[in-house]
């Protein structure tokens, strides 16, 4: 298989550059060869006037070598030049290929120095993309801190609008609780005057009653009418007596539901017992039904799912009550119903625990302001009757 012209291109140069470096090696061994081929004369030229056969013979030998080894050296000149040549001619044929291919190499060089500036711009594009992304990163992070912080900030003050938020609430509450008490004590102290005189006259009334009675037994004049009306008289005063324990044990459930908003008040002594009266026709007393108690929980249910758009406190049903303290109470009441009746709203029920909880103050809080004050204290009365109840069952 005969090698491509570029091969023989490229071997015509290798010998052309070998056959000039065999050419002036060459040479340069002529110059030397002539230089000791003078040499060798000028011995020969010598010994010719020597009259020794010896020497003259010696420096002929070294004068026939020297013309040899000229001889040889003129040869391989020769064939350096021919070789040269030939080289030269191999040159010239291949030279235009030669150029074809020179171009292809100055192209292939052209176009690896491009990949090398393309690798290099690349280089320089990621370095300058990771540049960029580590501008980016520290942004970033300089940003998360100072979102962070900025929350943190938002956190802080957050924090302090809700425990603002909860000082106000809490002395809203505080002065909600001094003004119950305040009411409560003004409505103690009522009652304590309405009981000093009730006491007084009732003393006097009694006192009376006792001179009479004895100016009759003095007298021995009892007829069957005033003998009547005495047994009838010391049965109402059996009767008011318990009525006033009932009071009494109804006063102390209302001071026990007071005791969270405030301290408890100073005791009050025990009202004297109401004045007998002459009895008077009974009439016809509306009474709460259980469908009644039943139809005003579901109202009060109904009315409890919606507090922002409640109007009214749903009244619960009332029927006449001869508790001397709830008709003193009557005036002062927001309900029309007085603890006794709103005892028997909620007596055999079961969970009093959760009924109290629905029906405290502080669940009313969303109601619309303009009856929220009188919303609360309506709840608030209820609240106290069944919160004693709760308590006596625990």
């Amino acid at each position: 298989m005969s090698p491509n012209p570029q091969t023989r291109f490229e071997q015509a140069q290798g010998r052309y550059r070998a056959s000039e470096a065999r050419l002036t090696a060459a040479l340069d061994e002529l110059d030397s060869f002539k230089e000791a081929e003078k040499a060798a004369r000028s011995l020969l030229r010598r010994m010719k006037k020597s009259n020794t056969e010896r020497e003259r013979d010696e420096a002929m030998r070294n004068l026939q070598s020297m013309t040899a080894a000229i001889e040889t050296c003129r040869d391989d000149i020769a064939d350096a030049r021919r070789e040269s040549a030939d080289a030269q001619a191999d040159i010239t044929a291949l030279w235009p290929q030669a150029r074809g291919w020179q171009a292809q190499e100055d192209e292939r060089e052209a176009r690896v120095e491009r990949e090398r500036e393309f690798q290099a711009r690349a280089r320089e594009a990621r370095e300058r993309e990771r540049r960029q992304r580590e501008d980016a990163a520290r942004r970033w992070s300089r940003d998360e801190k100072i979102r962070q912080q900025r929350e943190a900030e938002f956190q802080e003050q957050h924090e302090q609008a809700r425990q603002r938020d909860e000082r106000a609430h809490a002395q809203r509450e505080n002065a909600s609780r001094q003004r119950f008490w305040r009411e409560f004590e003004q409505e103690v102290a009522e009652e304590e005057l309405e009981r000093e005189a009730r006491r007084a006259r009732e003393t006097r009334e009694r006192d009376g009653w006792r001179r009479r009675e004895r100016q009759q037994e003095w007298d021995g004049e009892f007829t069957q009418q005033e003998r009547s009306y005495y047994e009838w008289a010391q049965e109402e005063r059996a009767k008011e007596e318990r009525e006033k324990l009932q009071w009494e044990s109804a006063r102390q459930s209302r001071q026990q539901g007071r005791e969270r908003y405030a301290h408890p008040p100073k005791s009050t002594p025990p009202p004297p017992p109401p004045t007998p009266t002459k009895p008077t026709p009974k009439k016809p007393v509306n009474r709460i039904s259980t469908a009644q108690i039943e139809k005003w929980h579901e109202a009060c249910a109904t009315a409890f799912s919606g507090k922002t758009t409640m109007h009214a406190f749903p009244q619960p049903p009332s029927e006449p009550c001869r508790n001397p303290g709830c008709a003193m109470m009557a005036k002062s009441r927001t309900l029309e119903a007085c603890s006794c009746n709103i005892r028997r709203l909620f007596e055999g029920r079961q969970g009093l625990k959760r009924e109290r909880l629905m029906f405290h103050p502080d669940k009313f809080s969303a109601v619309p302001e303009d009856v929220r004050d009188q919303i609360q204290k309506a709840a608030r009365e209820v609240f106290v009757v069944v919160d004693g109840m709760f308590q006596q069952q625990a």
